[in-house]
């Protein structure tokens, strides 16, 4: 009974040790010394290959790095489960670190639907209708909408309807490509209210995309309308005309 108790002591201590021994292994796996200036580094999870946007991630999409510790905030991972399952919300990069605000949840449906922000809509918009630079707009782009609402004493009327629009996908792709591609729709991210706008104009004429630099998020303030010119007073002159007793002025032509 004696030997039995002390094997089992034994036994115990092994199994602490031996967990006590992983558990060493494992921090300092985590936390080592960088290579070149002797600061520390931890290991976080970057993309194993480029990840296009609205690409659903997959275990062989990622893998872990070395990088500054005092460089790491909550927006990083150190393990790739809570990553793996969601959808890239934007074009991920090979080696960039995955971090909380490119990636979206993806719980159900097209992987499509996660990446609309909320309170927002997706509208596609034929590109038959799309004149310009629909071949060079691709998902990640932004762009401004412009509508020609039909003619005014024969002159078209032109006005931009949205501005700073995100695209969404085109035709049926969601992920960013480096070369314009021949699509037949284009998926826009709006409002409710902008969604409205879209249709409407659609409905009433024709509109186009004019394509914005990514970096360029300003909102241009629509031109004041022009004041209508006054009407000139012509000036009128009169002359005195006596007839014997009577004199009357008469209006000169």
């Amino acid at each position: 009974m004696k030997f039995r108790t002390f094997t089992l002591f034994v036994l115990a201590l092994a199994l602490a040790g031996g967990a006590a021994w992983f558990a060493n292994r494992w921090i300092q796996l985590q936390v080592k010394p960088a290579s070149a200036d002797g600061e520390p580094t931890a290991f976080i999870v970057v993309a194993a290959q480029t990840i296009p946007m609205g690409q659903k991630i997959v275990d062989t999409h990622l893998e872990l790095a070395a990088w500054p510790a005092d460089r790491i905030s909550e927006e990083y991972f150190i393990g790739t489960e809570k990553i793996q399952g969601q959808v890239a919300a934007q074009t991920i990069y090979k080696g960039e670190p995955i971090l909380q605000k490119k990636i979206a949840e993806h719980a159900r449906g097209s992987t499509l639907s996660a990446l609309i922000t909320k309170n927002k809509r997706a509208v596609s918009v034929r590109v038959n209708d799309v004149v310009g630079v629909a071949g060079f707009v691709l998902p990640g782009n932004t762009v401004d909408v412009l509508a020609t609402l039909g003619t005014r004493n024969g002159k078209s009327q032109v006005k931009t309807v949205l501005q700073n629009v995100k695209v969404l996908a085109v035709d049926q792709t969601t992920g960013s490509k480096d070369e314009p591609v021949v699509v037949r729709a284009v998926t826009l991210e709006l409002s409710p209210e902008e969604a409205e706008e879209l249709v409407k104009s659609r409905s009433e004429g024709k509109i186009q995309l004019t394509l914005r630099n990514t970096l360029d998020t300003e909102i241009a303030e629509p031109p004041a309308p022009k004041a209508k010119p006054r009407p000139r007073k012509t000036q009128v002159s009169y002359i005195t005309v006596i007839r014997g007793t009577e004199v009357s002025e008469v209006r000169q032509p």
